[in-house]
């Protein structure tokens, strides 16, 4: 699997649920500790927005931009690889 840097870079992805989104695994039963059960969730399934107003002046009082989700970013990478070839 590879992806393109521009696609994941500077995003908080959790590996488990990114792998599932673009479903290059779908079954993470091989990795768990006891095969009968299933593991409580140990990470929120959204983050919380932790943007700081001041971090980037040039931004202020400007709409925040969608972050892309994992499905998107799939594609995009798709699209990315096939212009490559």
């Amino acid at each position: 699997m590879v992806f393109v840097v521009s696609v994941v870079n500077g995003r908080t992805l959790i590996d488990e649920d990114f792998l599932r989104e673009t479903g290059t695994v779908t079954d993470f039963s091989v990795y768990r500790c006891d095969p009968s059960t299933e593991p409580q969730r140990m990470m929120p399934l959204k983050f919380p927005d932790l943007t700081v107003a001041e971090q980037d002046v040039a931004t202020l009082g400007q709409p925040k931009l969608k972050q892309p989700t994992s499905t998107e970013l799939a594609a995009k990478q798709k699209q990315s690889v096939r212009s490559k070839l």
